[in-house]
Order: structure tokens, then C-alpha cells, then sequence
């Protein structure tokens, strides 16, 4: 229990299998083959006839990477989607749950603004075709914060320095950046303007 208070720090219980899964768990990630190895204990190899080679299977493709690249990794197949496909021999209740998986981890963002009053972010959104014509893959915090939710479920945020001191700009500077880094630049780039202005 020690164990399992330290891990999921911050977590309200009592707390419901639906709310633990979409709050706190990430089951869209491509699962490790020590994962896959871990499933295979969770086997019920009495839920169905062919339990017993689901389980075989598991820990096939958790020993044999040839056998993961191919059906895990290229495919790139989510944890969900192989909880799908070993149905009805992998079952969970919340007990398995926190001893299986690990939390969501936190999401770290530059500020893009300069400015007391609100804060904007620069953030790419991850969006892939998958193979096989199985959809598409999306970043876990990307897709949430696209789609408005963050208006109105955002349980909590951390602030805190950068290492990019204003004393910098005190003479001509070049400053170089790809994709979503220059978030930070943007907002030395409005202090400047605005201390210069």
C-alpha cells in the first residue's frame, strides 16, 4: 500500500474505475514489452477456450522482439487497443490497475507571452495516421488542450523559472529556435520591446 500511495500522489480515493482511467492513466501510449510481460500475470486463462494462448502470446511478444516490432511497435498499437485484443482473458479492477500502470506524466510548456494578467502557450499538437488504415494517433495533453477542455476542466498548474535571464538583452542578441522552442522567445521578445517601447 506504501507502495501504491507513493506512486499515484494525488489521487482523491474514493475514487471511481471510469475517473481513474480517464484522469489519471495514459492507455492511448505504445506499451513497453516489460508491460506486455505484466499483462500476461493478469491473464484469467478460464475467461474463454483460447485464454491460455492469449497469455502465451503476451509473454511471446514481451520475450521475442521481432515478434513486438511487428505487432506492437510498427503498428504502433496502444495499450488499449492490446487490452482489446486479448478480450475476455485480460480483466482489470482498480486494485490490478494501480499495480500495472503508472500515472500520466506532467506535461512541461514554455510561456509564449510576456504579460501578468494571462498566460499563452505555444504547443504543437501531435497528430499521426496510423497504419493499417486504423485511424490516427494523438498526443494524450495536445488533443485534450485542443479540444477547449482545458477551459474547463484544468484541475492544476506549476509555475516555475526559466533559465533565460532579461539582463541578457542588453545588446544586439540572435536568438535561434525550432518548432515549439521559441515559445520562450516570444515572450523575451515582447518584455524587450515593451522595456524598450
Amino acid at each position: 500500500e506504501g507502495i501504491i500511495s507513493s506512486v499515484w500522489n494525488g489521487i482523491s480515493f474514493p475514487i471511481t474505475l471510469n475517473a481513474f482511467i480517464r484522469n489519471w492513466i495514459d492507455l492511448h501510449r505504445i506499451p513497453t514489452r516489460t508491460l506486455l510481460k505484466t499483462l500476461a500475470c493478469f491473464c484469467n486463462v478460464e475467461a474463454a477456450e483460447y485464454s491460455v494462448m492469449h497469455r502465451e502470446k503476451l509473454l511471446e511478444l514481451s520475450r521475442d522482439e521481432g515478434e513486438y516490432l511487428d505487432y506492437v511497435w510498427r503498428p504502433k498499437r496502444s495499450v488499449l487497443e492490446i487490452i482489446r485484443d486479448f478480450q475476455p482473458t485480460l480483466k482489470f479492477d482498480l486494485d490490478r490497475l494501480l499495480q500495472v500502470f503508472s500515472p500520466i506524466k506532467p506535461r512541461q510548456f514554455s510561456i509564449a507571452n510576456d504579460n501578468e494578467e494571462f498566460v499563452e502557450l505555444l504547443i504543437a499538437v501531435f497528430k499521426e495516421e496510423m497504419p493499417l488504415g486504423r485511424g490516427f494517433r494523438e498526443g494524450l495533453c495536445s488533443k485534450w488542450i485542443s479540444s477547449g477542455a482545458i477551459s474547463r476542466e484544468l484541475n492544476f498548474v506549476t509555475f516555475t523559472h526559466g533559465s533565460i535571464k532579461h539582463n541578457l538583452l542588453k545588446n544586439t542578441i540572435f536568438l535561434f529556435a525550432s518548432g515549439t522552442g521559441v515559445a520562450p522567445l516570444r515572450s523575451l521578445i515582447q518584455r524587450y520591446g515593451r522595456d524598450e517601447g
